[in-house]
């Protein structure tokens, strides 16, 4: 980027958006229910490997026919038929999305509703497809809340052409519904009036009438899943891309501090390559960012990893809020800050996140005049405190950056080296109230020009163990069984640990492997951090281990359909993994 980045302070010359996301605390991310309709030729009874909500076949509906993975679901072949669910998943005003893949017999062109749970009188919701002339649109899939006609959200995709499609349908809090098919992006994003309880059944391939089950598909129906959440639009394009794959949420095993979490997936509610207006912070802070001007929006990028997105900025512009007390964001004399990034090669002047001016600042320059530089309190330029020259082939490749304070000391990580400890210049008056940006800072002489994943910071230093168990989520979400690459191609974080099967009923293996004897722990968890069951205490030698995890709490009892943490401390350090138990 040009040197005049540094020469001159631009005036913040904008208006920041005043209605912002809901404050809401880390996402649950579980998936709530899931039909995948491999019951064999027969059955009467299909069942729900999730949440355990099985359902009962009515008329004709049969299973074994060939699906999109595994069987599938037929229904309409010489006569009517559903499968109802019972009275659940009803859903009030609050995040939810349904999956679901369907398959229409050809000519079948009238009103089809492969999901409902409606009652008359506009309650509940379902999907739709085609028209009964007053609701729909004809070859369209459509989803509905609750209201008149024309308040649904329309595909604009015809799926009435006897092939296979993928259905998403999205609701958000307040009334915004959103559905595509066949993956991103969203073919319709509607304001509708709020949903509403209903007590109707929940039907596959029809809907109930007073109690009663009607059919209403012709066709084949796969794998339905309902998740608690509203799908981003990366998780929608994987489960287009794997069917019959759920998609978990990965859970931040460290929460306790944390005042931001920005991860890029909340940014991406335009769908792949468009301007972010907001950035929704996850830590229940509600510390969005935001940007009004469309000249200095940034870009998602819904597969800048993999399946994982990113906020692509491009030097000329950054995400705002304004007014924020560093006592929300900071302590004094201590702070966590992990930056998952790239930055372009050509730029050697990039903040990723700026809070305060002069003394008083919470700085991180990716890098300015070459040098990664970590300012609390007052600043200092490169090769001063808090200052390290990144290691070779750091431009234009993505990198993990650990940053911590912890009273009169900083240290920094990259990649998981450690790259040393420096001492620390001063404190931040946690008084002051300022601007907090993302992709530059404010005096707007850095902006950042590449592409940034995640973003972390916690007002307290974490212990080791804890560093390690966020390192290990990193490498989770955005590297797998790979290991983290970046400088030097780093290697797995250690000790290795793995779970397999992955989800599992009812038993699944635990295996690690140790570079050095000594004394290993190993233990299930919940989300919240509660024990279920300790697997191993004692000592253990080097090399490759597996334990048996059956399912059953300390008590012998078995434990409930959800997401567990495996966490591991061995002497080279601990690493955490999660596992899902479905039932």
């Amino acid at each position: 980027m040009p040197a005049d980045k540094r020469r001159a302070g631009r005036m913040l010359a904008i208006t920041i958006l005043v209605t912002l996301c809901a404050a809401a605390g880390p996402a649950s991310g579980f998936i709530v229910a899931h039909w995948r309709f491999d019951e064999p030729v027969g059955a009467t009874v299909t069942v729900d490997e999730t949440g355990g909500f099985h359902g009962a076949a009515v008329g004709d509906a049969s299973f074994g026919a060939p699906g999109m993975a595994g069987g599938a679901l037929a229904l309409g072949f010489g006569g009517g038929g559903a499968i109802d669910m019972g009275d659940v998943l009803a859903f009030d005003d609050e995040d939810f999305s349904l999956v679901m893949w369907v398959k229409t017999l050809p000519g079948a062109t009238g009103v089809m509703y492969p999901v409902s749970k409606h009652a008359s009188g506009y309650g509940g919701y379902l999907v739709g497809m085609n028209t009964d002339g007053v609701y729909g649109a004809p070859g369209k899939a459509w989803f509905y809340d609750i209201g008149a006609p024309g308040q649904q959200a329309f595909s604009t995709t015809d799926v009435n052409d006897g092939q296979w499609h993928q259905i998403a349908c999205v609701y958000r809090q307040g009334g915004l519904l959103g559905i595509c098919v066949d993956g991103m992006p969203f073919e319709d994003l509607i304001t509708g009036p709020m949903n509403p309880v209903t007590a109707a059944k929940f039907v596959v391939g029809g809907y109930d009438i007073g109690g009663a089950v009607h059919a209403g598909f012709q066709g084949w129906i796969d794998d339905v899943q309902v998740y608690d959440h509203a799908l981003k639009p990366h998780q929608i394009v994987y489960l287009f891309a794997h069917p019959s794959y759920v998609y978990i949420d990965e859970i931040l095993p460290v929460t306790a501090g944390l005042r931001l979490w920005l991860r890029a997936d909340e940014a991406g509610a335009g769908g792949d390559q468009q301007p972010v207006a907001i950035w929704a912070d996850r830590s229940g802070q509600a510390l969005h960012v935001a940007q009004s001007d469309p000249a200095a929006q940034p870009r998602y990028v819904a597969r800048a990893l993999g399946w994982n997105p990113a906020v692509r900025f491009d030097g000329n512009d950054f995400l705002i809020r304004e007014g924020v007390a560093g006592s929300s964001l900071t302590s004094a004399d201590a702070a966590t800050v992990y930056v998952m990034a790239r930055q372009d090669g050509t730029d050697l002047y990039n903040t990723v996140l700026g809070w305060g001016s002069g003394d008083h600042r919470l700085f991180v320059h990716y890098t300015w005049d070459g040098w990664l530089i970590f300012q609390h309190g007052p600043p200092s330029g490169p090769g001063g405190a808090g200052s390290w020259l990144p290691p070779a082939g750091w431009s234009d490749a993505i990198h993990l950056v650990e940053l911590k304070r912890e009273s009169g000391l900083f240290s920094c990580m990259i990649d998981g080296v450690n790259q040393g400890d420096q001492g620390t210049l001063g404190t931040p008056n946690l008084a002051s109230v300022r601007s907090l940006l993302i992709g530059s800072d404010v005096y707007r002489t850095n902006d950042m020009t590449g592409d940034v994943f995640e973003i972390l910071v916690y007002d307290r230093a974490l212990s080791p163990a804890e560093r390690a168990a966020v390192r290990d989520y990193f490498q989770q979400r955005y590297y797998g069984a790979g290991g983290m690459v970046g400088v030097g191609n780093a290697p797995r974080l250690q000790p290795a640990l793995a779970v397999a099967p992955n989800p599992f009923n009812p038993r699944t293996v635990v295996s690690f492997e140790l570079s050095e004897a000594g004394e290993v722990a190993v233990a299930v968890h919940d989300v919240q951090g509660r024990l279920v069951r300790q697997l191993a205490s004692g000592r253990y030698a080097t090399g490759r281990h597996e334990l048996v995890w059956d399912g059953r709490n300390e008590r012998g009892r078995a434990a409930g359909a959800g997401v567990y943490l495996v966490r591991l401390s061995a002497p080279q350090g601990d690493a955490v993994t999660r596992v899902v138990l479905i039932k």
